[in-house]
């Protein structure tokens, strides 16, 4: 294992998720003042997006090794917003792996699903064309609207993805 797979595996573990709560966001802002850093999303969320930098430096073969420890946090996130608002750092991070990520997402997916997890879920299905290329997205979306450790908003999420790709099949 390289020091830089160890480390970015160290990263991950330590990561307080509860940093990224509302109440932990407006603490890490008003740190950053006082600081006297300038307070953006790029700095609230700077621990992803080394996340993010350190995952792109990593041969192949180590990524899909980190692979586990990048759904561990996104488990561990649950319903927080670890994307800052959008896919964010470590979504584009995974999805980089093309098609190695698939089976660890469909996993994560029935472990905890999260509105993270289900927005991957969501964008490789917006890619395919055809039914039978959809129809395992459209069961993991079902399975994870009825997942009993799924919050409401995880819940509501997956139905809405579950209707938009049912809406292509028409």
């Amino acid at each position: 294992m390289t020091d830089a797979k160890e480390d970015l595996i160290k990263l991950l573990n330590s990561v307080d998720v509860e940093t990224l709560t509302e109440d932990g966001i407006s603490a890490r802002h008003e740190a950053l003042e006082s600081e006297g850093l300038e307070s953006t999303i790029g700095n609230i969320y700077r621990d992803l997006y080394d996340i993010q930098d350190r995952f792109e430096l990593l041969s192949q073969g180590e990524r899909v090794e980190v692979l586990p420890h990048m759904f561990d946090l996104i488990e561990r996130a649950g319903d927080l917003d670890i994307g800052s608002g959008a896919p964010g750092p470590i979504t584009h991070a995974i999805e980089s792996t093309s098609e190695f990520y698939l089976p660890l997402l469909f996993a994560s997916l029935r472990r905890q699903p999260t509105p993270s997890s289900l927005l991957m879920v969501n964008r490789w299905a917006n890619s395919l064309e055809t039914v039978d290329d959809l129809l395992p997205f459209l069961a993991e979306l079902e399975k994870a609207a009825a997942h009993p450790k799924a919050s409401v908003t995880t819940r509501e999420d997956a139905m809405d993805y579950l209707n938009h790709q049912k809406s292509r099949l028409r």
